[in-house]
Protein backbone atom coordinates (compact mmCIF):
# COMPACT_ATOMS: atom_id res chain seq x y z
CA UNK A 1 0.00 0.00 0.00
CA UNK A 2 2.83 2.16 0.76
CA UNK A 3 4.75 1.48 -2.72
CA UNK A 4 1.14 2.31 -4.59
CA UNK A 5 1.07 5.64 -2.58
CA UNK A 6 4.17 6.61 -3.02
CA UNK A 7 3.96 5.98 -7.13
CA UNK A 8 0.90 8.09 -6.79
CA UNK A 9 3.09 11.09 -5.05
CA UNK A 10 5.77 10.97 -7.63
CA UNK A 11 3.07 10.97 -10.49
CA UNK A 12 1.29 13.72 -9.27
CA UNK A 13 4.40 15.92 -8.44
CA UNK A 14 6.00 14.94 -11.69
CA UNK A 15 2.68 15.96 -13.45
CA UNK A 16 3.41 19.81 -11.80
CA UNK A 17 6.39 20.15 -12.89
CA UNK A 18 6.19 19.24 -16.09
CA UNK A 19 2.64 21.65 -16.20
CA UNK A 20 4.94 24.14 -14.55
CA UNK A 21 7.79 23.49 -17.39
CA UNK A 22 4.96 24.34 -19.76
CA UNK A 23 4.63 20.42 -21.20
CA UNK A 24 1.06 20.05 -21.73
CA UNK A 25 -0.30 16.50 -22.64
CA UNK A 26 -3.71 16.56 -24.65
CA UNK A 27 -5.97 14.07 -26.30
CA UNK A 28 -6.85 14.18 -29.59
CA UNK A 29 -9.81 14.20 -31.65
CA UNK A 30 -11.10 14.31 -35.16
CA UNK A 31 -9.19 12.98 -38.70
CA UNK A 32 -7.29 16.38 -39.68
CA UNK A 33 -4.34 14.88 -39.01
CA UNK A 34 -4.86 11.28 -39.81
CA UNK A 35 -2.75 8.81 -40.13
CA UNK A 36 -0.28 10.26 -37.94
CA UNK A 37 -2.37 11.26 -34.99
CA UNK A 38 -5.67 9.72 -34.22
CA UNK A 39 -8.89 9.89 -32.33
CA UNK A 40 -8.41 8.93 -28.91
CA UNK A 41 -4.12 9.52 -29.33
CA UNK A 42 -3.13 11.37 -26.39
CA UNK A 43 -0.16 14.31 -27.24
CA UNK A 44 2.75 15.53 -25.27
CA UNK A 45 3.60 19.25 -26.96
CA UNK A 46 6.18 21.77 -25.23
CA UNK A 47 6.79 25.09 -24.80
CA UNK A 48 9.04 26.79 -28.30
CA UNK A 49 10.35 29.76 -28.72
CA UNK A 50 8.63 30.67 -32.06
CA UNK A 51 11.29 31.80 -34.23
CA UNK A 52 12.21 28.54 -33.88
CA UNK A 53 9.24 26.67 -35.27
CA UNK A 54 9.88 25.79 -38.95
CA UNK A 55 7.57 24.63 -41.82
CA UNK A 56 7.09 20.88 -41.19
CA UNK A 57 6.66 20.87 -37.61
CA UNK A 58 3.17 20.11 -35.34
CA UNK A 59 1.92 22.96 -33.69
CA UNK A 60 -1.38 23.07 -30.93
CA UNK A 61 -3.22 26.75 -31.13
CA UNK A 62 -5.92 27.84 -29.50
CA UNK A 63 -8.68 29.15 -31.96
CA UNK A 64 -11.95 30.96 -30.99
CA UNK A 65 -14.94 29.86 -32.93
CA UNK A 66 -18.42 30.92 -31.74
CA UNK A 67 -17.16 32.52 -28.88
CA UNK A 68 -15.46 29.50 -27.48
CA UNK A 69 -11.45 28.28 -27.51
CA UNK A 70 -10.87 24.96 -29.21
CA UNK A 71 -6.99 23.72 -28.95
CA UNK A 72 -6.67 22.66 -33.05
CA UNK A 73 -3.16 20.32 -33.43
CA UNK A 74 -2.43 20.91 -37.49
CA UNK A 75 1.54 21.31 -39.30
CA UNK A 76 3.12 24.44 -39.83
CA UNK A 77 3.13 24.63 -43.70
CA UNK A 78 4.16 28.38 -43.68
CA UNK A 79 5.19 31.57 -42.22
CA UNK A 80 3.32 34.79 -41.99
CA UNK A 81 5.03 38.32 -40.49
CA UNK A 82 3.75 37.36 -37.46
CA UNK A 83 2.52 34.26 -37.23
CA UNK A 84 1.81 30.54 -38.94
CA UNK A 85 -0.09 29.10 -41.70
CA UNK A 86 -1.16 25.26 -40.89
CA UNK A 87 -2.80 22.33 -42.00
CA UNK A 88 -4.09 19.34 -41.25
CA UNK A 89 -2.41 16.20 -42.50
CA UNK A 90 -5.47 15.16 -43.79
CA UNK A 91 -7.23 17.89 -45.22
CA UNK A 92 -7.14 19.69 -48.25
CA UNK A 93 -7.27 23.10 -47.88
CA UNK A 94 -4.63 25.34 -45.46
CA UNK A 95 -5.99 27.16 -41.94
CA UNK A 96 -6.73 30.76 -41.96
CA UNK A 97 -3.15 32.04 -40.55
CA UNK A 98 -2.40 32.16 -36.64
CA UNK A 99 -0.59 34.93 -34.44
CA UNK A 100 2.45 33.45 -32.40
CA UNK A 101 0.51 34.45 -29.54
CA UNK A 102 -1.93 31.64 -30.45
CA UNK A 103 0.47 28.94 -30.29
CA UNK A 104 0.25 26.93 -27.06
CA UNK A 105 3.44 24.24 -27.95
CA UNK A 106 5.09 22.08 -30.36
CA UNK A 107 4.36 18.43 -30.61
CA UNK A 108 6.79 16.01 -29.33
CA UNK A 109 5.51 12.96 -29.36
CA UNK A 110 2.09 10.43 -28.57
CA UNK A 111 0.70 7.55 -26.86
CA UNK A 112 -1.57 5.63 -28.92
CA UNK A 113 -5.43 5.56 -28.03
CA UNK A 114 -4.84 5.76 -24.59
CA UNK A 115 -7.03 8.96 -24.49
CA UNK A 116 -9.95 6.90 -25.49
CA UNK A 117 -10.25 5.74 -21.70
CA UNK A 118 -10.76 9.06 -20.78
CA UNK A 119 -13.47 9.44 -23.52
CA UNK A 120 -15.14 6.20 -22.00
CA UNK A 121 -14.82 7.05 -18.31
CA UNK A 122 -16.85 10.13 -19.83
CA UNK A 123 -20.25 8.05 -20.81
CA UNK A 124 -22.84 6.49 -18.69
CA UNK A 125 -21.25 2.66 -19.32
CA UNK A 126 -17.78 4.22 -18.50
CA UNK A 127 -18.44 5.80 -15.35
CA UNK A 128 -20.70 2.75 -14.07
CA UNK A 129 -17.74 0.48 -14.86
CA UNK A 130 -14.69 2.09 -14.17
CA UNK A 131 -15.83 4.64 -11.22
CA UNK A 132 -18.81 3.66 -9.49
CA UNK A 133 -19.09 0.26 -9.11
CA UNK A 134 -15.58 0.21 -8.09
CA UNK A 135 -16.41 2.68 -5.69
CA UNK A 136 -18.95 0.95 -4.32
CA UNK A 137 -17.36 -2.17 -3.84
CA UNK A 138 -14.59 -0.50 -1.77
CA UNK A 139 -16.95 1.29 0.63
CA UNK A 140 -18.75 -1.96 0.91
CA UNK A 141 -15.40 -4.37 1.36
CA UNK A 142 -14.60 -1.22 4.13
CA UNK A 143 -18.05 -1.93 5.89
CA UNK A 144 -17.68 -5.31 5.75
CA UNK A 145 -14.04 -4.98 7.77
CA UNK A 146 -15.30 -2.79 10.37
CA UNK A 147 -18.04 -4.61 11.28
CA UNK A 148 -15.57 -7.78 11.37
CA UNK A 149 -13.16 -5.76 13.22
CA UNK A 150 -15.97 -4.73 15.53
CA UNK A 151 -17.45 -8.33 16.58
Amino acid sequence: MKFLLIMVLLSAFTAVLLYLGGIRVLNTYGTSMYPGLETGDVIVIYPKNPSEIGVGEIVTYRKNIEGRTYLITHRVVGKTGDGFVTKGDNLLRQDEPISVEDVVGVYWGKIPKVGLLGSFVRTFWGYLFLILIPGVSLILMEIRSILGDAR
